[in-house]
């Protein structure tokens, strides 16, 4: 269950390699927001934890389509 979770820096990057990365400039301050607002994650001594999982599906593809699963 560990490796499902990333660190804020981890996930900006994922942020900033998808879509929403082009639409808007993603930093620290607006991650912890959504982590927050949309339970991506949670914060465990002093730092937040995201889950790599519902950070991607919370992500998605702007033109609605599905991944395909491998």
């Amino acid at each position: 269950m560990k490796e499902n979770y990333i660190t804020t820096n981890e996930a900006l990057d994922i942020i900033k390699a998808s879509w929403l990365g082009n639409r808007y400039k993603p930093n620290l301050p607006a991650l912890i927001l959504w982590i927050k607002k949309y339970d991506l994650g949670f914060k465990f001594a002093g730092r937040w934890q995201v889950d790599k999982n519902k950070l991607e599906k919370f992500i998605g593809d702007p033109n609605g389509k599905k991944k395909a699963k491998k």
